[in-house]
């Protein structure tokens, strides 16, 4: 299937996950696209890493034509 993703980087908080979360909801939903799933938390770097240097993601599964 399909996947939107927005990558972002900081601390992996809930309040930064929400907060990136509800822009990708809002550009799926201004440009008509289906929402498939529920959020999905993505965090790739460990606890040592410097906050701007992490890299986090928040992705929907869509329904893509």
């Amino acid at each position: 299937g399909y996947y939107a993703v927005i990558k972002y980087s900081g601390r992996y908080t809930n309040q930064n996950h929400k907060r990136h979360s509800a822009l990708l909801t809002d550009a799926l939903n201004k440009d008509s696209i289906l929402i498939k799933s529920n959020v999905i938390k993505a965090a790739y770097n460990g606890p040592f890493t410097p906050f701007f240097l992490r890299r986090n993601e928040s992705m929907y599964r869509v329904e893509w034509e």
